[in-house]
Order: structure tokens, then C-alpha cells, then sequence
């Protein structure tokens, strides 16, 4: 059975469906952490899906730009770096874990992940789950987990290359020199002989970037981010194989900010971003047959930014930062399915992280080094489990725990329940209702824990702090789906309650010492403990197929998030969004999709007093299939130019306007 779809997949063995594309309902397998599933319709747990055609129709050039049309899905800026995050159910992208193929990615800031640096030249697939994943996936996944699974090369040899070029009109940097103001180049290169096989991605966006209206300022990078990335999969006897995928992120990008001084007028200063991050993936996997399989996995990454605030016109950097994060991991376990009915897994990890911050001042005539964190470390040796069992052929149990051991907190349990139950299956109709309750559990990162983060040249630094409180959540999960032929729809309702939920707040007695200190305006943000908060909503999710040449995608998301001490509604979180497509066929070989994206308003302070309007946004894609191995597209995003207003720092809209752009895709070209 064949629909276009609001689909779903498994995110490791925990997980379960729906998102926004076009798969074989029926026939599809998936491959999870611990387990095999013949069929999207029987997970336990719901996951969402976005396909590699929705993937590539969209012409998404990074994680960030695949998500963005999924409804209950939040990208946004990470605080004080040119890359996003992800937010789920109304949690933040600290507390969203990202993986690759089901092993983490380190929060590479200290305590989000950028998904702008995740490129997606080889992924086959992405699954989201929503909600308390704490169980398996550890102390990152109180809010959900997005999955990145990355495709396995074709036998033979085979290359896929893509471009991308576009501008963002007039506001191009600079304007009329430049052909394209963001161009975007992607090569895969891949060998398969039998069960070996050898696949090179490279993944490079080039950017002028942008000027917005009526400003002397960029707000889009200049510069270039860069993957490379590798993975070998060899087969070492005829039960065992060893997979190995190193991964290198170069990143170089600035933007110009105006710097007004009273007497000498505007002094424009450049902040510049260098990133280097290394990362080593190698996972050793030997089956057992009827006894089972086991699966050892070692994790190394090493994240290292220089961070510089430098007026142009003098020769001297006025002020830059290093920070030096790592993290290393070292993850145990065995899976045993026992007639296919009941199938265990047990586990356990060890983690290692580490944090390094250095602030670096120049006057000119002196230079100063502050140490803002000082070598920190933190461990933690962590054990889980999962059972499950298919109690009757219409119901399926999932029992998962984790215990969380952890060098400064101690130790913590978190345990995760789900039941599916399948009333109804034929041929034609198939209905799943899903129920699952968990605890999610989260230690404070070294970031906020220790961190100075000091922007007091723009009027603002964020303090870390050593006296807070790990976060935990209860949640609570009902989803009901219904799909047929042509139709298919999801709907869901969820509950977070939160105690010691951890954000940052302006401290005003810290902010008066700061201000006199500096002799200006310092506004001090400072982490803290929230005692208690609750995020609760709804997410609705239909796919249609009204005719051969014509789909249509609906998803509606209402999130409901107050701190529970106040009153008062948590910042930056829109209470409803809408994503919706339309797709037509022109001819087998054309289509023309138009996706809306829609947003109300937002708080943007603790105090509810600071409100961004809510705003709609079009965007245009356009795929032409002259052969088999080629695709030609064009594209307008933002078709209607919806803007934030970048005088007034508290608005959320987009930054980005109107931008418009042409690629060409070559795929499978053998050599």
C-alpha cells in the first residue's frame, strides 16, 4: 500500500509513527536499537518520520531545514551562536538528545546541539520521538530524541553530487558582486562488495550573507561550514561486524555589528565564530544467533570554538574566547529476542565529558586572560534495561528503566512504560492506540554550572551555577491512528509536569554590580532552578491523497507551557503551530509543492511583557526528473518576506527574509 503521508518509523527499538511523506506503509522495514520490526504499524511508542524523498523535495541543506515542517517541531536560535536547536513539546533543545544511527551526538555549545552542523548528504531517514526518553537514552532526552539514520551505500560504485545556489535579493553582502549569496555543494561517494562497504560524504555551504532593512548590520554569516564524514562497515567472520565513521565539522563565519560611540559615532565590530570538531564513531556488533546479539559502541568528540569580537578598524582583536569541550563514551549491551514474543535488552555505559572556557582581553596596550571554566569534568555510569512482550496478537508491552549514576548528583532511576493495542487490521484499515508513561531525568551541564559567558561589549552575560538542581519530569502520553489506502491520520496528547526545571533569569543585584563594574548597562542572566513547570498539548496530523496528481498534508500543534510559581507562560513558545503542504503533479516528472508554516504569538520574558506577533510563512519548491539520475529544482522560501525587526532584540520572527534559489541533483552515477 503506497500513500503520501504523515508516516512513521522507530527511532531505536523503543519508538513509533508519523510524519511527512511519501513511504510503502506496508512494507517498509525498520531497523531500530534493539530490535527489528517488519512493519510501520507496530511499534509500541509513537515516532514520526520524514523520508530521504521528503528530504530531498524540500532540498534541505543541513538537520535544521529537514525538521522545519514538522508540526510540534521548534527550531531556534541557540544563545549567543549562529546555529539552532531543536524544541519538542515544549522543552528546549538542551533537554532534545540527537543521534546518528542511534548513537548520541555531544552537545557541541555545552548544552545544545547545533543541527545546522549535521549534514544530510547521507541520511536515508530521520525519526522523531516526542516526550520522557530519559530510560535509554539518558539525562538529554527529558524532551524527546531525533534520530538521524544515515544510508547504507549500493552495491558497486556509486556517486551522487548536488548544488545549490540562491540569494536573498537586495539584501545580499555584497550586493551585485556576488552571483549567489548562500551557495550549498554535496558529494557522496560510495563501495559496496558483499557485506563490506565504504562511503565518503562531503557537505560544504558557502555564505555572503545579509544585510535586513534599514540596517548597517549582517545578520546572516559570511563564511563557510564544512563536513566531511566517513564510515566503514566491515565484516570480520560471519557473525561479527565492525562499522567505524569519523566525522570532521569546520566552521568559519562572521557577521558585522554596529557599535555606536558617543563623540566618534559608529565604530562597526565583527564577530567571528572559528569551529573545529572531530568526532569518531566505531560500533562492534557480533550475533549470537539464538542466544542474541551483542553491540559495543565507542563515542569520541572534540569541540573547540574561538569566539572573537573585533573592531574593524583597528589591527588588534579587542576581545576572544576559547572554549574546548570533549566527550568520550564507551556503551555495552546484548539484545535476545526469545520466539519472537518476548525480546530483552540490558546495558551499560560509561561518559565522560569535559570543559574548557578562556576569555581573552586587548585594549591595545594590555592583554588580560580570564579563565571562565576551569577544566571541569563530569562522569557518568549508567545502566538500562528494556523488556517487551506481546501479551495477546492485538497488545504489545514495553517496559524500559534506566539508572543514571552521575559524579556530582549520584544516582537516579528513571523507568518508561507504553502499550499498543490494535483493535482493528485489514487489508484496507488498520487502527493503533498507544499509551505510554514515563520519568525523565536531567543533571546540569558543565555550561550551566560553571560558565561566564561574557557579552558585556552588547550589554549582557549569562552565569553559570554550582548550586543547582537536577531537573525530572513525569509524562504522560495517549496517541490514537487511524490509516487506509489513501488516508491517513494521527492524533496525540500529552502532559510534562517538571520540578527544578532549569533556565536563566535576570539577576538584578548581580546585574547592578556588573553595570557599575563595567561602567554601562550589564544585564546578568543567571541559571536557575524553576520548582515546578508543566507543558501540556496536542498534536493532529493528517495526509491525503484526494487524486493521482494531487496530496495534501496537514499537522496542528497546541502546546500549553506556564511556570507553575508565576503563573506565568514560559518564554519563546508558541501556543499553537500549523504545517501544512500542498503537492501537485504536474506531469510523472513535475512537482510543485507549496508548505505554509504558521506561528502565534510568544512571550519573549519571564514577565509576559515582551511579546513577538504571531506570523505566517510560504514556502515554494519546484522538482523536475528529466531522467532517473537527474533532478532539477528551484525554490522561494519566505515567499511573503516575513522579517523579524531587528532593532528590537525580543522579537522571534525569522531572521532570514525572502530567498530564492536553483539546484541540480545527480544521483546515482556509476564509476
Amino acid at each position: 500500500m503506497k500513500t503520501h503521508c504523515v508516516s512513521s518509523l522507530l527511532i531505536t527499538s523503543l519508538l513509533a509513527t508519523n510524519a511527512y511523506c511519501a513511504v510503502e506503509l506496508d512494507t517498509q522495514e525498520i531497523t531500530g536499537h534493539t530490535k527489528q520490526y517488519p512493519h510501520l504499524s507496530e511499534q509500541p511508542v509513537r515516532v514520526e518520520l520524514i523520508s530521504r524523498e521528503a528530504i530531498e523535495e524540500s532540498h534541505a541543506l543541513n538537520l535544521a531545514e529537514a525538521l522545519e515542517y514538522s508540526a510540534g517541531v521548534q527550531l531556534k536560535p541557540i544563545t549567543g551562536k549562529s546555529g539552532t536547536g531543536v524544541w519538542l513539546q515544549g522543552y528546549d533543545s538542551d533537554r532534545v538528545a540527537v543521534l546518528i544511527d542511534g548513537n548520541p551526538v555531544a552537545a557541541g555549545t555545552g548544552s545544545s546541539v547545533d543541527i545546522t552542523q549535521i549534514a544530510i548528504g547521507d541520511v536515508e531517514r530521520i525519526e522523531i520521538s516526542k516526550g520522557s526518553m530519559s530510560a535509554i537514552y539518558g539525562t538529554s532526552a527529558m524532551g524527546g530524541v531525533v534520530n538521524v539514520i544515515t544510508r547504507q551505500p549500493e552495491q558497486g560504485r556509486q556517486a551522487n553530487l548536488r548544488y545549490i545556489g540562491g540569494s536573498w535579493g537586495n539584501q545580499d553582502l555584497p550586493y551585485g558582486t556576488v552571483p549567489f549569496g548562500k551557495q550549498h555543494l554535496n558529494l557522496t561517494i560510495g563501495q559496496a562488495s558483499g557485506k563490506n562497504s565504504f562511503q565518503l560524504v562531503s557537505d560544504t555551504q558557502l555564505s555572503s550573507g545579509f544585510r535586513a532593512p534599514d540596517s548597517n548590520e549582517s545578520q546572516g554569516w559570511e563564511g563557510y561550514k564544512s563536513n566531511v564524514s566517513a564510515k566503514s562497515i566491515r565484516q570480520l567472520s560471519d557473525s561479527s561486524t565492525l562499522m567505524i565513521s569519523p566525522r570532521l565539522y569546520r566552521e568559519d563565519i562572521k557577521t558585522i555589528n554596529d557599535n555606536f560611540i558617543g563623540g566618534i559615532g559608529n565604530v562597526p565590530k565583527q564577530k567571528v565564530d572559528i569551529t573545529d570538531k572531530n568526532s569518531l564513531i566505531s560500533v562492534f556488533e557480533k550475533d549470537n544467533g539464538d542466544l542474541g546479539k551483542l553491540k559495543m559502541t565507542y563515542s569520541f568528540e572534540d569541540y573547540q570554538n574561538e569566539s572573537r569580537q573585533d573592531l574593524i578598524n583597528t589591527s588588534y582583536i579587542e576581545q576572544h574566547r576559547i572554549t574546548d569541550i570533549d566527550h568520550q563514551g564507551i556503551t555495552a549491551q546484548y539484545n535476545f529476542n526469545q520466539n519472537h514474543t518476548r525480546y530483552y535488552v540490558i546495558g551499560v555505559e560509561a561518559l565522560l565529558d569535559g570543559m574548557n572556557a578562556t576569555s581573552h582581553k586587548n585594549d591595545g596596550t594590555n592583554e588580560s586572560v580570564d579563565t571562565e571554566v576551569d577544566d571541569k569534568t563530569l562522569k557518568n555510569t549508567n545502566g538500562f534495561f528494556q523488556l517487551g512482550l506481546h501479551a495477546t496478537p492485538d497488545i504489545e508491552l514495553l517496559y524500559s528503566g534506566r539508572v543514571n549514576n552521575n559524579s556530582r548528583y549520584g544516582t537516579e532511576f528513571s523507568p518508561m512504560f507504553n502499550m499498543q493495542y490494535t483493535p482493528f487490521i485489514s487489508n484496507e484499515h488498520h487502527i493503533n492506540i498507544r499509551l505510554g508513561g514515563g520519568y525523565g531525568y536531567r543533571t546540569p551541564t558543565l555550561k550551566e554550572l560553571y560558565h561566564f559567558f561574557n557579552h558585556s561589549h552588547i550589554g549582557y552575560v549569562l552565569l553559570g551555577n554550582e548550586n543547582l538542581e537536577p531537573e525530572s519530569s513525569t509524562n504522560m502520553q495517549a496517541s490514537l491512528e487511524y490509516s487506509s489506502n489513501n488516508f491517513r491520520l494521527d492524533m496525540s496528547v500529552y502532559q510534562n509536569d517538571i520540578k527544578n526545571l532549569i533556565d536563566f533569569y535576570v539577576n538584578q543585584d548581580k546585574t547592578n554590580e556588573l553595570s557599575s563594574e563595567y561602567g554601562s548597562e550589564v544585564v546578568a542572566n543567571v541559571y536557575g532552578n524553576i520548582d515546578r513547570a508543566r507543558t501540556q498539548g496536542l498534536e493532529f496530523s493528517l495526509a491525503y491523497e484526494i487524486a493521482p496528481w494531487l496530496t495534501t498534508n496537514l499537522g496542528y500543534a497546541y502546546l500549553d507551557a506556564i511556570n507553575k510559581e508565576t503563573g506565568k507562560a514560559l518564554t519563546s513558545r508558541p501556543e499553537h503551530d500549523i504545517k501544512t503542504s500542498l503537492d501537485f503533479y504536474l506531469t510523472h516528472k513535475n512537482k510543485v509543492s507549496l508548505k505554509y508554516q504558521y506561528y502565534s504569538k510568544q512571550f519573549s520574558d519571564e514577565d509576559n511583557l515582551l511579546v513577538t506577533p504571531a506570523y505566517s510563512q510560504f514556502d515554494l519548491k519546484w522538482n523536475y526528473y528529466p531522467t532517473s539520475h537527474i533532478n532539477l529544482f528551484a525554490g522561494i522560501d519566505n515567499l511573503t518576506d516575513v522579517q523579524r525587526d531587528f532593532s528590537v532584540g525580543s522579537d522571534l520572527r525569522p531572521e532570514e527574509g525572502r530567498y530564492v534559489y536553483l539546484g541540480i541533483a545527480l544521483n546515482k552515477l556509476i564509476f
